[in-house]
């Protein structure tokens, strides 16, 4: 069956809640999602984050989350979140090993320093480390993943009411998985941003 509500469809719950002030906050959410067998899934981490079992069987996503800011100083803040996703196999299939029921679990998380005015009013400056999902427990004959890396460094520049330019430079490795653990990837980006 097709269509917005058919048993093809991804079907998504999401709860939050949240409490901040100017000088911190938090939040915490869950959120429930049902595949479909063959569905697409958006990846967000590793390739075997995106369906740790093949393709071949409906599964659900469980995904719990929590995260926040605090600042050390007017205008210097440290923030972070952590995410921890369990799949569940809806379906059994001799081929990969796995059954109905079956689960299996993957994480990410990553932490940010950030320094506001920093030398002149109009500059932010900014880290941040971070692990990019991964497959940390797979009851299926895929594997798991080797945990990958990732830091990223950035500016904001605001250079009139107009205009921003936002330079960052990262650095990941192991973002493949465990078909190309030991790839590194150097990069960088200019954002440049127009208001009008």
């Amino acid at each position: 069956e097709m269509g917005m509500f058919g048993e093809n469809s991804v079907k998504e719950t999401i709860v939050q809640v949240a409490l901040t002030k100017p000088e911190a906050g938090f939040q915490l959410a869950w959120s429930h999602t049902k595949y479909p067998k063959g569905g697409f899934v958006f990846q967000e981490g590793t390739p075997l984050t995106a369906n740790p079992f093949s393709f071949s069987v409906p599964f659900t996503v469980n995904s719990f989350s929590g995260g926040g800011y605090f600042y050390l100083a007017p205008e210097i803040s440290i923030s972070g979140g952590i995410n921890k996703l369990y799949y569940t196999a809806s379906d059994g299939n001799t081929d990969i090993e796995v059954s109905s029921g079956d689960r299996g679990s993957a994480i990410t998380g990553v932490v940010t320093l950030q320094w506001e005015k920093a030398f002149f009013e109009q500059l932010t400056l900014g880290a941040s480390y971070g692990v990019p999902t991964y497959m940390i427990d797979n009851p299926s004959n895929g594997g798991t993943d080797e945990q990958p890396n990732m830091i990223l460094g950035f500016a904001n520049w605001t250079i009139s009411d107009n205009i921003r330019i936002s330079p960052s430079i990262y650095w990941t490795n192991g973002a493949g998985g465990r078909n190309d653990e030991g790839t590194s990837t150097l990069g960088f980006i200019m954002m440049t941003s127009f208001f009008f």
